[in-house]
This record gives C-alpha cells, sequence and structure tokens, in this order.
C-alpha cells in the first residue's frame, strides 16, 4: 500500500512525455526539482535510460543511490536538476 506524500512534495507522472527534457520544461513551473528513478518493468523508457546511463544526463547531480547506502533488495536513485545547466545545455542544442 502506498503511503500518502507530505503536502509538499508533488508527484509527476511520465506517461504523456517522450523525454525528459520534455517533463522538465513543462513542469519546472510546478516546482519540479527532481528526479527519481528505480528500477521496473513499467517505468518510461526515457526514465530507464536515466536509470541506466546517468552519466549521458549532465544537468542530473545524483544525491541518493540505494546501492550506495545498504540496500540489497530495491535500487533507487535520486538526482536534483540543475536548472542552470539544463537552461545551457538546452540553449546549445536550439
Amino acid at each position: 500500500m502506498r503511503k500518502e506524500l507530505p503536502p509538499s512534495i508533488v508527484s509527476i507522472y511520465p506517461d504523456n512525455y517522450e523525454t525528459l527534457e520534455e517533463l522538465i520544461v513543462d513542469n519546472k513551473k510546478n516546482g519540479l526539482e527532481y528526479v527519481i528513478v528505480d528500477k521496473g518493468d513499467w517505468r518510461s523508457r526515457f526514465l530507464d535510460d536515466v536509470f541506466e546511463n546517468e552519466e549521458k544526463y549532465l544537468y542530473l547531480d545524483k544525491i541518493f543511490d540505494s546501492k550506495d547506502n545498504g540496500y540489497k533488495n530495491y535500487h533507487v536513485k535520486i538526482f536534483k536538476i540543475d536548472f542552470d545547466e539544463f537552461d545551457k545545455l538546452k540553449s546549445i542544442v536550439s
């Protein structure tokens, strides 16, 4: 059973997005600051890519990895979005 999140934490589901960049752009105004990814069969492909290839995402700073903290049965990673780096990379690509 899933516990309720504190009111200051809002879940944003990636189902309507094709890329992480889309999700970030659309939800920055909603207070998006972190991306949490875990190993799961039902995850969006782009979140699986973040989980497996985090080094590609220069604008994500990993702040937690359950494997580094002794968790053996559940692997989750938490990244803080570096919006300065995100905006810089986005302007280079545009």
